[in-house]
């Protein structure tokens, strides 16, 4: 049962092409989280939260800059 969810799962995530991202460079730098993967880390390592709770609150804290930018 969980090798079936494991595999739904794996199937819907995107693929990678080589068709060009014609989004504006701040859609594309926020849509592909690599900064988001970098300050959840060091949530997780400087400040003990689980990986739940640093998400959490680094999204909220996102959502709080991007209406900044935008």
């Amino acid at each position: 049962m969980d090798l079936v969810i494991e595999r739904q799962q794996k199937s819907q995530r995107p693929k990678s092409t080589k068709k060009p991202d014609k989004r504006p460079a701040r859609a594309r730098y926020w849509s592909e989280r690599h900064l988001e993967k970098h300050k959840v880390r060091n949530l997780i390592r400087c400040n003990g939260m689980t990986r739940t709770q640093a998400l959490v609150f680094w999204r909220e804290v996102r959502i709080r800059r991007m209406k900044k930018l935008f």
